[in-house]
């Protein structure tokens, strides 16, 4: 038999962002020397199901969600990283990542629990948090960059142990 199922949800997300620094070893940026903001995101989501047959279905999906920063990058001083050895700042005026996720699974299952399938999927990624170099020495500090784009697919073959034959 065909059917399709869809599911739709939204969720609601109230954060509050407080950090200042008070270490006397902080090296002063030319940015503010805290971050005190608090939002509320709504981020939707989509799911449809198309059952082929009974061993076989399409799903489609998006979603939209977000990458807050971190502490350390929003942090208003520097501080070394001493693997590359060099000064890293952060940056209060950091905005959270944007992202919108869309992916289509084709999926067979097989006898027991063995499955194959194949997916793809895309990001597109609205003020993406990048550490930029900022002069020659290396020195670098976090920044929103414009946007950017992840996209890509994966094969799947899936079975239990008990499937295979010499492990019965």
């Amino acid at each position: 038999t065909v059917s399709v199922r869809a599911a739709l949800g939204v969720r609601g997300e109230l954060v509050d962002e407080s950090l200042s620094s008070t270490s006397p070893f902080a090296t002063a940026l030319d940015a503010p020397a805290s971050v005190d903001r608090r939002r509320f995101d709504v981020l939707p989501t989509a799911n449809l199901l198309y059952a082929i047959s009974e061993r076989q279905n399409v799903r489609a999906g998006y979603s939209y969600t977000l990458v807050r920063p971190q502490f350390r990058e929003l942090a208003p001083f520097s501080y070394t990283d001493y693997l590359r050895n060099r000064e890293i700042s952060g940056n209060p005026t950091l905005v959270s990542t944007r992202v919108h996720n869309v992916d289509l699974r084709w999926e067979r299952y097989l006898e027991g629990n063995s499955v194959l399938a194949a997916s793809a999927f895309f990001k597109q990624f609205e003020s993406p948090i990048e550490l930029i170099l900022t002069d020659a020495r290396g020195q670098a500090q976090y920044q929103n960059t414009p946007s950017a784009r992840n996209f890509g697919a994966e094969l799947e073959a899936r079975t239990g142990l008990g499937e295979l034959p010499w492990l019965k």
